[in-house]
């Protein structure tokens, strides 16, 4: 039985439009993208296409590497990336080129991270004294 083909509707259409926009303002090739999402490049190249529909579980994985919240593919105008939501494996990745003004926000944001919490750590060894 012949499979029936799947809608393509404006939502379809922007999502896809913002899966490309955000892994080339990554500078991410698919290998790359599919490669720190786990996802099946085949998947993601037909996903962008807007061939496929990708799966949530896709989709969360890619918003994680790309720097966006999983809504964000689905807005027409959606707001730059966020390197707090980026892992650091990706951000750290040799190999993989990443726009130094962003990679530069994502090591001031680790180094807060770290900075935040050896203050904690102080604070706490002072209370236990």
């Amino acid at each position: 039985m012949a499979r029936p083909k799947r809608e393509q509707t404006a939502q379809t259409a922007v999502r896809a439009a913002n899966m490309v926009k955000f892994r080339e303002a990554r500078g991410m090739s698919q290998s790359d993208a599919s490669r720190f999402a786990g996802v099946d490049k085949s998947n993601l190249y037909l996903a962008e296409k807007d061939k496929t529909t990708p799966s949530n579980d896709n989709l969360a994985a890619l918003a994680r590497i790309y720097g966006h919240r999983l809504d964000d593919f689905y807005e027409k105008k959606p707001p730059p990336m966020d390197p707090s939501l980026v892992p650091a494996f990706v951000l750290l990745e040799p190999g993989v080129d990443i726009d130094p003004g962003m990679l530069a926000k994502a090591r001031a944001f680790i180094e807060k991270l770290n900075d935040d919490h050896a203050q904690a750590l102080r604070e706490r060894a002072k209370k236990q004294r």
